[in-house]
């Protein structure tokens, strides 16, 4: 099972089973420098306005390499803003304790992984 370590430096591994799309985007939305699992269909890459995913509008299978925002435009918008920005999806969290939270990168990555292996 894949993992992901926080900006702490601890291991995670997921504590519930949450289904995700293949995008890494998908479900959060951004405020800041932090991208917080907001359980519906937003998409974290507006981060002034809340929007749907518009593939999934669209009636479309929700996937981050099919996407109209997976372009070079965008990727040079997020290539530095991803090395800096904090991820809080809800299957690593616990109600016992506070946690810092992981890289956007190592997220993509996670995604990716999951996505591969079904």
């Amino acid at each position: 099972m894949p993992h992901l370590i926080t900006l702490d430096g601890e291991v995670l591994t997921p504590n519930s089973k949450v289904e995700r799309k293949a995008c890494p985007f998908y479900g959060f939305s951004t405020i800041g420098k932090t991208m917080m699992d907001q359980r519906g269909n937003g998409c974290a890459l507006f981060v002034k306005s809340c929007i749907s995913c518009q593939m999934e509008l669209s009636e479309q299978e929700t996937d981050w390499n099919k996407c109209p925002y997976n372009n070079p435009k965008m990727m040079n918008i997020l290539g530095g803003a991803m090395k800096n920005m904090t991820i809080f999806p809800r299957e690593f969290g616990t109600e016992d304790r506070k946690w810092t939270g992981i890289r956007l990168t190592d997220w993509v990555k996670y995604i990716q992984d999951i996505q591969n292996r079904d």
